[in-house]
């Protein structure tokens, strides 16, 4: 980001959360600092979901997102 070039971290980083201020510029980081820190750092705040979208093809999905996801019938 500093250089302007494209990050070499994940693809995607999509956030939810109880506020919007809790969100602001997060996903960027993520995509600066990496898929396992970026893991971590969703994991260890307190209210926060996410999804990573890794560069080589996996998907994370964190447990407090998942457990928004309401299952169609």
């Amino acid at each position: 980001p500093r250089t302007g070039a494209s990050t070499t971290g994940p693809r995607g980083v999509t956030l939810v959360a109880e506020s919007v201020d809790q969100l602001n510029g997060l996903s960027a980081a993520i995509m600066v600092m990496g898929d396992a820190r970026g893991r971590a750092l969703i994991d260890g705040s307190a209210g926060l979901g996410g999804l990573i979208a890794s560069r080589d093809g996996p998907v994370w999905i964190s447990e407090r997102l998942r457990a928004r996801f309401v299952k169609a019938e």
